[in-house]
């Protein structure tokens, strides 16, 4: 209990300025005790303070990240790796349980994982590809939230996927709008945003644009 309030009180103060501060002091808690109760320990936390029915501050999931990231070199993989599969977990029960603004959270956390390289840019085709096959509402905006948040970083690693994600969508789009029972004909909201997550990805493979991060 004392050290899951150490370690609560470190991510409390945590902001994008004092990371390496932060970092440090981890750290030291990690030589200090239990590798395997640290992990699960800054792993709840982290989770906790990113994650939930509101929209997380970028700033924080990518401060968050990387000192997930420092302590992955610093302490071993099994670090990122612990993190990245809880992380898998709760997105699985937000996406198929329909909270979609954790499962948006949990996607930007996962595309900060990839930047900052412990999740592998293979995972996140493969995402990519699960969301299109999809092609829901919800799978067009954490397909956006991905290209916005980590294209650079795709076409970086795997010029040749990005632009087959391209065909890929506009395959789909074609054949939602053949679907005549209207069930999953897409509204006019969502033909936007695919519109939009279009020149996204074409800007992104012809490297006229730089992603938010």
């Amino acid at each position: 209990e004392r050290l899951k309030r150490q370690v609560q009180g470190l991510i409390n103060r945590l902001s994008p300025s004092n990371v390496s501060g932060i970092l440090s002091d981890l750290y030291e808690l990690f030589k200090s005790n239990s590798k395997q109760e640290m992990t699960g320990i800054l792993t709840q936390i982290i989770l906790t303070s990113c994650l939930g029915d509101a929209r997380a501050l970028s700033s924080l999931i990518v401060a968050s990240v990387a000192c997930v990231a420092g302590l992955h070199d610093l302490i071993g993989m099994e670090i990122g790796g612990f993190f990245l599969e809880n992380l898998a977990k709760r997105f699985t029960g937000s996406y198929e349980g329909g909270r979609n603004k954790d499962a948006a959270n949990c996607i930007l956390v996962l595309t900060q994982l990839y930047n900052f390289q412990i999740a592998h840019c293979s995972l996140m085709y493969e995402v990519i590809h699960m969301f299109i096959e999809n092609f829901t509402d919800l799978d067009i905006e954490l397909l956006l939230l991905i290209l916005q948040n980590g294209g650079a970083s795709l076409r970086h690693d795997d010029a040749g996927s990005l632009k087959q994600v391209v065909l890929d969508v506009q395959n789909r789009v074609k054949i939602q709008q053949q679907n005549s029972a209207g069930k999953q004909n897409l509204d006019k909201d969502a033909e936007a945003r695919v519109k939009y997550m279009i020149e996204t990805i074409t800007d992104l493979k012809n490297n006229k644009m730089k992603p938010s991060v």
